[in-house]
């Protein structure tokens, strides 16, 4: 019995002893697997560009701190064995930068391989171009469409309005030229009347008033009878020439005995004042001025008959 228990006893400290160096090993597993990973925590930020903490910073814990220390010495054997390596620093124990030697490749080499990424880097502006281009070419197009139109509807309206202008005035010309041969053609039968008269044709009627209302009756007459020959003339009733007498006159009118019975009024009173030196009374000049519409009614009704003849 007391070999068993003593066997036990072995086993039991034997076991003990195999966890106690199991767990010192795995201490030691994890400790080089905490330096490992400060390390690579190191090395990614001095790749990111960040300040990295040193192997020698430690925490203000006491369990902390042995772990740490722990940690280093593993970390430090683990660089030990590694011996010296470009990328730490063994005087200021941490990371360092590892310079990049320059390559012997040609600048030209360079260009050549940066080529496809400029071109991938630079948008493909060509047809973005090309359509500005054809709506530029559009715009100046409708542009100077505009401008013609425009000026076409200046210019047509400039000719519209010399022909509204131009055909305005077509009436004013014509009657401009009417009343200048009518003017010369009254100053021909001027000089073709019995008497010497020195008012224009077209005031020979407004005279004869002005003397009638001023109780000239022997001047207005005058004017009366020209008038009245002057009229009988224009519608070719009859041809005022020197040298005719007041008879010839009444007779080249003898289809109209209105107009002859009215000339002759006229005429008597006119030889009485003008050849026989009597004084025309107010009533007598009066008898015929009144039958100025008269005369003028057969003259027009009396023309009329000869043109349709």
């Amino acid at each position: 019995m007391t070999c068993h228990r003593d066997s036990a006893i072995d086993r039991t400290a034997s076991c003990r002893f195999a966890a106690t160096q199991f767990e010192d090993r795995c201490g030691d597993c994890r400790a080089a697997i905490r330096c490992s990973l400060m390390l690579l925590c190191q090395l990614l930020l001095w790749l990111i560009g960040l300040p990295s903490p040193t192997l020698a910073d430690s925490p203000a814990s006491p369990a902390a701190a042995e772990a740490s220390d722990s940690s280093d010495a593993i970390g430090r054997s683990a660089l030990e064995s590694l011996g010296n390596v470009p990328w730490f620093d063994r005087d200021e124990d941490r990371v360092k930068a590892v310079p990049v030697e320059k390559t012997d490749a040609a600048d030209d080499d360079v260009a050549a391989r940066t080529v496809g990424y400029e071109a991938a880097k630079k948008p493909n502006t060509q047809g973005t171009g090309n359509y500005q281009s054809v709506l530029e070419m559009i715009g100046q197009v409708i542009s100077w469409s505009i401008l013609a139109v425009l000026v076409l509807l200046i210019v047509a309206a400039i000719a519209y309005a010399f022909m509204l202008h131009e055909r305005d005035r077509a009436p004013r010309r014509a009657a401009t030229a009417e009343r200048g041969d009518r003017e010369s053609e009254t100053a021909e039968r001027l000089q073709r009347l019995p008497v010497q008269i020195d008012q224009p044709a077209s005031n020979l009627l407004s005279e004869a008033r002005r003397l009638m209302e001023a109780g000239r009756y022997n001047e207005a007459i005058v004017y009366l009878f020209s008038h009245e020959l002057v009229q009988l003339d224009r519608h070719q009733l009859l041809r005022l020439a020197r040298g005719k007498t007041n008879r010839q006159y009444l007779r080249e009118i003898r289809q109209s005995y209105d107009l002859q019975e009215i000339l002759h009024n006229t005429i008597h009173a006119f030889e009485d004042a003008f050849f026989g030196d009597h004084t025309l009374t107010r009533q007598r000049f009066q008898s015929c001025w009144e039958q100025l519409d008269r005369f003028h009614a057969a003259v027009e009704q009396t023309a009329g008959k000869g043109a349709s003849v």
